[in-house]
């Protein structure tokens, strides 16, 4: 009856609207009136909503997550709204099912396209947000079951090292590292799996964002941390590092037909040098060049052993050159600095010198020259012995080319003020610490700047560590096992082969560097 009556008065005052407005108004009116009631927006005014939703589990339906029906609905609940836009890939069904899903206000219902399994977990990811793109703070992990038991082992864990910004995934593997199980860790690196049979798995993986398809190209391209040891029922311990990432060959830049660089995807480059016997050897034993005889008439193959942090691998392509480059600019020094008494010079690209007794030197308080011993470290890079004791030193620029004899100067080059001070104003700081450590590994002391993201490392010496020159901030500092066979970085693990990371340890708090003062700790590494 009082269906009815609501249907009157709405068809009263339709008929009202017909007779008092044109008929274009009306439509346009309906419009208007249909788009702001289907519209579904944050609520206006008020102040900001910055907290996460929360799942209400007291209202969670069913009541009980056992002995569910093979079809049954599952309804979760929510202290605010659910932005639906969100829920898109972020929940799912370990075992693997399909499922509908359907998001309504505060509440979603999961229910299965055929049937749920005997056992199972539903996962929500922490993408999930408000209407005010406030995500959850951890990931919501429930198990259910059609039967009357739920086998629940768990294993758990934390992530060192993370931004707190942004999310993270994590990976049970097997024996043939395939993913078993996938969680998130909450917004203080915490991790847990749930709902398992059994323990028998061979490493924890942790990825920056999001585990994809492919495990082995995810380390290459984001950050990540592999489990430092056999995995536990808790305390496993992954320390989140750079990818290891595997740039290749993006083009070859010739700056004339005997110099130039190969450029890598990861914006750093090679020098390369063609047909030139006086810097052969000499590029054959620095690092970063690389030396051909070529007479570019067909395809460059370059074939190079290539490091990255943790390991070593070959990068090789064919690349058609031309020798027809005109380079008609001159050489022109970069960059100089001392080291240990003895002066460093950097040149824009390699440079001959032709001998001769007075290609540097000094003039002493008679002006007579006194000429300096120089030696190449690699074709752009000299040192002068520190046997001089003058503030300018002359270059004659009419005996240095580069390799198309394009002249440094027309005559006579002063390089001037080589011992001024340095006069910055950095303020510098102190850590220095001891370690309590009964393994047989050697160990490297890494401090962190939480604001540059700079670190620095340090070999521990008899279990005592000493940072003299930090400049003021905090720090993050983290002990390590040295088992990186390429640099001092922590070995954060790799999958092809399966290597666990280094054991680690990070300080318990982060240490604040200000003006000239020492800060002491200690580290209990076990």
């Amino acid at each position: 009856m009082v269906e009815r009556i609501e249907n009157k008065n709405v068809r009263r005052v339709f008929n009202l609207l017909i007779l008092k407005f044109p008929i274009k108004y009306l439509i346009i009116y309906i419009i208007i009136l249909f788009s702001s009631c289907a519209s579904i927006k944050a609520p206006a005014g008020g102040p900001i909503d910055s907290t996460p939703p929360v799942l209400l589990f007291n209202e969670i339906i069913p009541k009980k997550n056992f002995n569910l029906k093979e079809k049954q609905s599952i309804k979760l609940f929510f202290n605010e709204r659910i932005n639906p836009n969100t829920t898109l890939g972020a929940i799912y069904i370990e075992p693997e099912i399909d499922i509908s899903i359907n998001v309504s206000n505060n509440f979603i219902t999961i229910k299965p396209k055929e049937k749920w399994p005997n056992q199972f977990r539903v996962f929500i990811s922490r993408t999930i947000t408000d209407y005010f793109n406030n995500q959850l703070q951890a990931p919501i992990d429930l198990l259910f079951s059609r039967l009357d038991t739920i086998y629940n082992n768990k294993i758990s864990g934390q992530l060192f090292n993370i931004d707190t910004t942004k999310i993270y995934e994590v990976a049970l593997l097997d024996d043939n590292l395939s993913v078993i199980s996938k969680t998130q860790s909450n917004s203080y690196g915490k991790y847990t799996f749930s709902g398992l049979q059994n323990y028998d798995f061979s490493a924890i993986l942790a990825i920056e964002n999001q585990i994809s398809d492919n495990i082995f190209t995810d380390i290459r391209n984001k950050k990540y941390g592999i489990s430092m040891k056999n995995i536990a029922l808790d305390d496993n311990f992954i320390f989140i590092s750079d990818p290891i990432y595997r740039p290749e060959i993006n083009s070859v830049n010739l700056i004339n037909s005997k110099y130039g660089q190969v450029g890598l995807t990861n914006n750093t480059y090679f020098e390369i040098i063609f047909n030139n016997p006086y810097l052969m050897e000499l590029a054959k034993k620095s690092n970063n060049y690389l030396y051909f005889n070529h007479d570019f008439n067909d395809s460059l193959f370059i074939d190079m052993m290539f490091k990255n942090h943790l390991e070593t691998y070959s990068i090789n392509k064919h690349i058609l050159l031309s020798d027809t480059v005109i380079d008609t600019l001159s050489p022109s020094i970069s960059s100089k600095y001392l080291s240990e008494d003895s002066l460093f010079i950097e040149f824009s690209e390699p440079v001959l010198i032709t001998p001769s007794a007075a290609n540097f030197y000094y003039l002493k308080s008679d002006t007579v020259k006194s000429n300096i011993f120089y030696q190449y470290i690699n074709p752009k890079l000299i040192y002068l012995d520190n046997s001089y004791n003058s503030d300018i030193i002359y270059v004659d620029c009419t005996s240095i080319s580069d390799l198309e004899n394009n002249f440094l100067c027309d005559s006579l080059l002063s390089i001037n003020n080589i011992f001024e001070e340095d006069t910055d104003d950095i303020i510098h700081g102190q850590i220095n610490g001891s370690i309590l450590y009964s393994g047989d590994k050697s160990l490297i002391v890494q401090a962190k700047n939480l604001e540059t993201e700079k670190n620095i490392y340090q070999r521990v010496n008899n279990n005592i560590f000493n940072f003299k020159r930090l400049i003021q901030g905090y720090y993050q500092i983290t002990v390590y096992e040295d088992i990186n066979p390429i640099s001092e970085v922590y070995f954060s693990g790799t999958l092809e082969p399966l290597k666990l990371a280094a054991n680690f340890l990070v300080y318990h708090k982060d240490v604040y560097v200000r003006e000239n003062w020492s800060n002491s700790i200690t580290l209990e590494f076990k």
